[in-house]
Order: C-alpha cells, then structure tokens, then sequence
C-alpha cells in the first residue's frame, strides 16, 4: 500500500498525529501527503542524496543514476531488517539464501565489514545501497538547497 493510501485511510480513523514517510522527495509530495490528512511529512531518501549525509560518493552517484536506482527492493540483508535499497550484487546474491539472513542486530555486523571494504574501493556492488522508490525523481545534492526547495517552493 502506497504512503498516500495508508495516509488517506487512518487520517479520518485516528486522532494521533501523522508522519507521512516513503516516496516523498520534494514539496509536492509533501504538499501531497498534508492535503491528505498528514500532520508532517518526513523526507528519507532525498536527505541521503546530499553530500553532507554522510553516504559515500559512489552511493549518492548511483542515487542520481535514474536507470540504475529505478531497481529497488524491499530487503533483510543489510541489516536483518526490512529496507528498501537499489538492486546490486549483494542483495541478488543474498536473498538467493534468504533463510541464512541473520537477524539484526547480527546481520547488521556481518555486512559492516564487507560495507567498510567497498567504502575503501568506491564498490558499489557488495554494499548496502540505501533508496526509496522515488529515488529516480531526486533533484538536490546537498541540504541547502533541498531546504531552500522546501521552504521557498516556486509557483
């Protein structure tokens, strides 16, 4: 179920605020999930996107590569739990054994190492690659101005 649907049908169900989370890239997905019945809207993968967030510069190239970051999936092997990441090597190869992941934290150890490894090489195929399905409509490559985008949206 999409963040807009999920939204959609508790907002009129719960009293509790709303943090509208997952495919949200910029204003418009905000000012989507508000007129929907959010109280906030929280912003993942576009904030991974910029240079100050700490990803490698080989995980923020791959981000802006619209044919690449168009294959995410929902994994266990980066950490034991559930997230969403582009496609690679590692996932193919690990979700071959699926019933072999380890829960997290331990699953989060074991790939650390190799994670650390391809920092080292800018490898990209053997890493953890963090990316939301909106990925593709990404935009800012640093925060400055995906906040500026957000607090001044044009007409």
């Amino acid at each position: 179920m999409s963040t807009a649907a999920i939204v959609q049908t508790a907002a009129p169900r719960i009293a509790a605020p709303i943090i509208a989370a997952g495919g949200i890239v910029d204003q418009r997905g905000v000012d989507a999930a508000l007129t929907l019945g959010a109280t906030a809207a929280q912003l993942g993968t576009a904030f991974l996107a910029c240079e100050e967030s700490g990803t490698s510069d080989a995980h923020r190239a791959v981000l802006f590569s619209p044919e690449v970051v168009k294959e995410t999936t929902l994994t266990r092997t980066y950490t034991g739990r559930l997230a969403r990441g582009v496609q690679n090597r590692l996932i193919r190869e690990l979700e071959m054994r699926a019933d072999e992941i380890a829960p997290f934290p331990v699953q989060a150890f074991f790939v650390s190492r190799l994670k650390a490894a391809c920092a080292e090489t800018n490898r990209t195929d053997l890493t953890s690659l963090y990316a939301g399905q909106s990925a593709p409509n990404l935009k800012y490559r640093n925060v400055a101005d995906l906040m500026d985008a957000l607090t001044h949206p044009t007409a």
